[in-house]
């Protein structure tokens, strides 16, 4: 255990978290700060934690754009970053079975096309992969192998853009003219 686990005032924070916080704090704290296997919390209890299922229920397959990006907690992206902020992971036998179509799609992906796919428009499909992936990467499934096919496809994408490289635009990018404000 480290210097930080056993001072007087972490132990005390950490005894006051497993016996009053809500269960993905008691999750967490277990498997992160002490590393080990919970034993205040389940797997069960964490997955019917409320804000887990809303965002679980959030995770409907839909793998158009709007589905998969946007600045509402309905949005792929941000359901994943509460599921991952609230200690859900791959392994979770739901969680599993609702992101198996977005690996679906992934892998679709692969199959319907070859790798030029993966350099087309900025909102298009390579967009849309980059952030199934990334997602689904934070939650634990980073392992898979249309996952890592997509992840290492954006790792050598932004390796372009590395000192003395000049890298395909994803578009055609045009300045507007600019006005003098006055004059």
């Amino acid at each position: 255990m480290s210097t930080l686990k056993n001072s007087t005032n972490s132990r005390k924070a950490i005894g006051i978290l497993l016996s009053e916080a809500s269960a993905p704090i008691r999750w967490r704290v277990e498997l992160e700060i002490l590393e080990r296997e919970p034993k205040t919390v389940s797997k069960d209890e964490l997955l019917a934690y409320p804000r887990v299922r809303e965002n679980l229920d959030y995770l409907t397959g839909e793998t158009d754009f709007n589905s998969i990006h946007g600045s509402t907690e309905r949005a792929f992206e941000n359901a994943c970053g509460i599921l991952y902020d609230m200690g859900v992971r791959s392994g979770a036998k739901e969680l599993d079975e609702r992101i198996k179509p977005y690996l679906d799609f992934l892998e679709a992906l692969d199959d319907d096309t070859d790798d030029r796919y993966l350099h087309t428009s900025f909102l298009g499909r390579e967009f849309s992969a980059s952030l199934i992936a990334g997602s689904v990467s934070a939650l634990g499934y980073n392992g898979h192998p249309a996952v890592r096919k997509h992840v290492e496809a954006r790792l050598e994408r932004l390796s372009e853009f590395g000192p003395g490289s000049t890298p395909r635009p994803f578009m055609r990018l045009t300045r507007p003219a600019t006005r003098r404000c006055g004059g």
